[in-house]
């Protein structure tokens, strides 16, 4: 009985180890991508942690001016220097044309000594042709990567964060007291944003069909990099705000305190006002003044968009797995623009009315009569919410005659609406928190006057207005003309959809302007009491200027969708 036993044990054995092979995950591809892409994650996780926890440590050091340590040149050179590797090899390697090919093939032949060109010429067409079939290891038929609009946005927000990087450069070749370390960093933040903003408009629909893991790699840590921006930028904005809001606040300490008679409180107020005035700007900031947040803001909206796209790019590597011939990119587009008229000049006076508004708050800003200014701002907010409220009404009301849109979805457009969705939810929330924030503060412990419900009524209309527009937004996504020649004559809604479109530039500039210049002027935070609810209100800020730019993208796609005679 033990010799039997004994005797099918290596048999067993024998059957286990030939089948181990074909068992074992190691020598099973889609196992192994999936590791691979769980690695390629993982690194940019602890890339944006490492980089979190740099910027929040110059945040909290409590030092006016941004010291340039080894470990941020050492850390920032490595985020540009291998960003801008990864581009060199996207561009040189797998993006080469094949033409490249037969050009090197005839250098090769000439630095050899070949005589005989017509086999030469045979090799290198045959060449080419395989290299246009073969060789080419990307391919532009892949779920898009973010809509036209949304790579105009980019390339906007992109080219205003170039002039800032480039600005800075010169500044600190002509200040001696400026370290080549940060004229080093900003060349390679310019050089980065350049090739990025060139990567997204032009390879949108890219799919990388080889070097899986290099590409994988490559664009998380363009994710990381983004982030990076975003996260260094959004504190930047943060410590101005929070250096503006101290200003605000420090006079009254200051008048309270020399009333009290404290001797200990009169001697700190002196002290900690005169760190304010020393740490009141830094480099370009202290040329461009307010322009220098416009910038900031440029650079947030420009590293949340790239980070957004890599992270798309990254999910499409390896999406065509089986061989075909190489899709070219598209260069031309076809858009409609019947039944726009009245809602585009509608839209074009909104616009008007917006400047306007500005120049008034502007002119009472200069007289120095801020209450006033402050009810202009507040009650020019109140119409733009209003109007676009209704606008928001009556696209959902004419609209009605739209058909649901229930066909099977290509994959190209599930990504690209994907995209649209997490990017406006990012917004919506910010603008969420921003007007709740702003109504709790209001509601404070304070005598209310007509400014109060002046701003009250602001937060009101906001709140109802992106909620009304987020419905119309993700409704109207769904809907098509489906082939009806009435409903491709009339075209319901695209007016509204029009004028809308407009009006939410129209409140992107007024959010900017906002942010800059209105949001913080000293009426206006007062009203809210504590310094501590005024920096969380304006802390979203950055959010609620791009939820009205990522809306502008997206009435643009449901402009550009909705009424299309082929969708």
């Amino acid at each position: 009985m033990s010799l039997s036993s004994e005797n099918s044990l290596p048999n067993v054995n024998e059957r286990a180890g030939s089948e181990s092979p074909s068992l074992r995950w190691i020598d099973n591809s889609n196992a192994k991508n999936a590791v691979l892409v769980a690695l390629s994650a993982f690194y940019a996780l602890v890339l944006t942690i490492f980089a979190l926890v740099m910027e929040l440590s110059h945040l909290l050091s409590g030092t006016g001016k941004r010291p340039n340590h080894l470990k941020d040149f050492v850390f920032g050179m490595y985020m540009y220097g291998m960003s801008i590797i990864f581009f060199l090899y996207l561009y040189a390697v797998l993006l080469l044309n094949p033409r490249w090919y037969k050009t090197v093939a005839k250098v090769k032949s000439l630095l050899s000594f070949q005589k005989s060109s017509s086999e030469s010429d045979i090799t290198c067409d045959g060449a080419s042709t395989t290299a246009a079939t073969i060789h080419r290891r990307v391919t532009h038929d892949s779920p898009s990567a973010g809509s036209l609009f949304l790579r105009l946005g980019s390339v906007v927000f992109g080219v205003i964060g170039i002039v800032y990087y480039s600005f800075s450069v010169f500044l600190c070749f002509n200040d001696d007291e400026c370290e080549s370390v940060t004229a080093v960093l900003d060349i390679g933040a310019t050089v980065f944003v350049f090739t990025q903003m060139h990567f997204v408009f032009c390879n949108w629909k890219i799919s990388i069909t080889g070097a899986h893991f290099v590409a994988r790699l490559g664009t998380m840590h363009l994710v990381s990099v983004n982030l990076w921006t975003w996260i260094r930028y959004v504190l930047k904005e943060e410590s101005i705000m929070e250096r503006e809001i101290r200003e605000i606040f420090m006079p009254k300490y200051f008048n309270f305190s020399h009333h009290d008679g404290s001797g200990e409180e009169v001697g700190r107020a002196p002290i900690s006002h005169g760190s304010s005035h020393d740490e009141r700007c830094e480099g370009a900031e202290c040329v461009l003044g307010s322009l220098a947040e416009l910038m900031y803001t440029s650079i947030v909206e420009y590293s949340l968009i790239g980070a957004a796209v890599m992270f798309t790019v990254w999910k499409n590597v390896d999406h065509v797995r089986v061989p075909t011939v190489y899709v070219k990119r598209k260069h031309q587009i076809r858009v409609d623009c019947s039944k726009t008229t009245t809602g585009l000049f509608l839209g074009l006076a909104f616009l008007a009315g917006t400047f306007t508004s500005m120049a008034v708050f502007y002119g009472y800003t200069l007289l120095h009569q801020s209450h006033t200014a402050a009810y202009v701002f507040g009650i020019t907010d109140i119409i733009q919410y209003v109007t676009a409220m209704l606008g928001c009404v009556y696209a959902l009301w004419t609209m009605r005659q739209l058909r649901y849109h229930d066909r099977p979805q290509s994959s190209n457009v599930k990504s690209q609406e994907l995209l649209d969705k997490i990017l406006l939810s990012l917004g919506m929330i910010g603008e969420l928190i921003y007007s709740v924030a702003g109504l709790v503060g209001l509601t404070g412990e304070k005598p209310w006057e007509a400014l109060t419900f002046v701003l009250l009524l602001v937060h009101i209309t906001r709140l109802a207005q992106v909620g009304l527009q987020s419905c119309l937004i993700y409704i109207a996504s769904k809907l098509r003309i489906q082939g009806d020649h009435e409903l491709r004559t009339s075209q319901p809604g695209k007016q509204a959809i029009t004028f809308l479109l407009i009006a939410n530039i129209a409140m992107f500039l007024m959010n900017l302007f906002e942010s800059e210049k209105a949001g913080v002027s000293e009426t206006i935070v007062n009203f809210y009491g504590k310094k501590s609810w005024v920096f969380l209100v304006r802390s979203f800020s950055p959010l609620t200027i791009f939820y009205r730019f990522h809306s502008s993208v997206c009435l643009g796609e449901v402009w550009k969708n909705v009424y299309s005679w082929k969708g």
